[in-house]
């Protein structure tokens, strides 16, 4: 796996991670709409079919289960992820292209906040010359294998 992406694939995953506790702010959300719109919270309905409300409480909650295993695992996958490439960075030299990896790979900063954080004019070109010099670090083509 090149460097680039296995680097873009923190970003991604972070902004999939985002995504899903979008989906889960709706799901909840939903809940709370649900319940709102029982007129008769305190009577209990049986029937032979089953009460509608609450096989939607079921379904709703089937859903946030199958969402939460799966935003488990992606904020897992992240957090192995950024480790790796802290390491490899940590193992470069002090100065711009290490500090960029962090805030852009890791921190998941937009181009925009790093150019005004660092003051400079904006040099997309930054972004090669900082994964030039990781590739640089002996061994970091091992963990992204």
């Amino acid at each position: 796996m090149k460097t680039e992406t296995y680097l873009q694939g923190a970003r991604d995953l972070k902004f999939l991670i985002e995504q899903l506790e979008d989906e889960r702010r709706e799901i909840l959300d939903t809940m709370v709409t649900i319940k709102s719109t029982s007129d008769y919270s305190d009577r209990v309905q049986t029937s032979p079919q089953g009460d509608s409300l609450e096989r939607k409480v079921i379904e709703v909650l089937e859903k946030l289960e199958r969402l939460d295993s799966r935003l488990i695992k992606k904020v897992y996958a992240l957090t192995i992820r950024r480790d790796n490439i802290r390491k490899k960075v940590c193992n470069m030299k002090e100065g711009q292209s290490r500090r960029f990896l962090i805030d852009y790979y890791i921190k998941c900063k937009s181009w925009d906040q790093i150019f005004d954080e660092y003051k400079i004019e904006p040099d997309y070109h930054i972004k090669r010359r900082a994964i030039r010099e990781l590739e640089k670090v002996e061994q970091f083509n091992k963990i992204v294998q």
